[in-house]
């Protein structure tokens, strides 16, 4: 009996423990945003290297209109943006980079899938928070969590001509240590 309960306790704890490194997603159908790390234990310093994937999951083209800005940045055109957070959820980075293009539209075939890596070099910037002259510092060893979104920014996408949305995944929870 005594077993039972500790085997019962302990698959409950499992299942509410921050999801470590891995990958995510969410469906607003027709589409599927995704979120992936490809390591999620670093040492201070190392690059974080996440990717973030768009697929429709329909069997028609999806026509994505992107009637706010997006941003030219060293990734290309950032259809994505991301936030990184501290471990309690308060906001440490949020970035769409680069400089503004306005009213871009996208079409996904049936499954088609557009994906973008990035790199995170563990530095703490909010948006907007841009100083050429001093680089930003470091960020401590500690627990750390990833959102991706679409778009990028605090902005709404328009599917097929309805309703703005916003798309989100839940966050990864990863690590940066000594």
């Amino acid at each position: 009996m005594l077993l039972g309960v500790i085997v019962a306790v302990k698959g409950y704890l499992d299942s509410t423990a921050p999801r470590i490194g891995g990958s995510v997603s969410v469906e607003s159908y027709p589409l599927l945003l995704g979120l992936e790390l490809t390591k999620s234990d670093l040492v201070v310093g190392e690059n974080l290297t996440f990717r973030l994937t768009l697929t429709n999951l329909s069997n028609q083209s999806v026509q994505i209109e992107y009637p706010q800005r997006l941003y030219q940045s060293d990734y290309g055109l950032q259809r994505f943006g991301f936030v990184f957070l501290y471990e309690n959820g308060t906001e440490l980075v949020r970035r769409s980079g680069g400089g503004p293009t306005w009213g871009w539209n996208l079409v996904l075939s049936p499954n088609e899938v557009v994906s973008q890596e990035f790199h995170w070099d563990q530095r703490f910037m909010l948006e907007g928070d841009y100083n050429i002259r001093t680089p930003p510092p470091q960020v401590p060893a500690g627990v750390y969590m990833l959102k991706g979104c679409v778009p990028s920014g605090r902005d709404s996408i328009i599917v097929n001509g309805g309703d703005r949305i916003r798309i989100e995944t839940p966050s990864i929870t990863f690590r940066i240590g000594s």
